[in-house]
């Protein structure tokens, strides 16, 4: 999963559907995120280089915990 404006976020591991809101579970060498599946969101799924482009809002996610240092 890579974000628009922060670049890399991880590896989706998981799909959590025990909520109302379906939820990736992306893993990355900082720990574990959970990102709502939102259309809204998605801009871009790369089939082929197993990639989603995402447009998250501000403070979807927290910096200093979730963030690979990848690229």
């Amino acid at each position: 999963v890579e974000s628009v404006t922060l670049g890399t976020l991880g590896k989706i591991t998981d799909i959590d559907t025990s909520t109302i809101n379906t939820l990736f579970v992306v893993e990355n060498e900082k720990g574990e995120l959970l990102i709502p599946v939102c259309e809204e969101f998605i801009i871009e799924i790369d089939y082929e280089n197993k990639r989603i482009r995402m447009n998250l809002p501000d403070g979807l996610v927290n910096l200093d915990t979730a963030v690979a240092d990848v690229d």
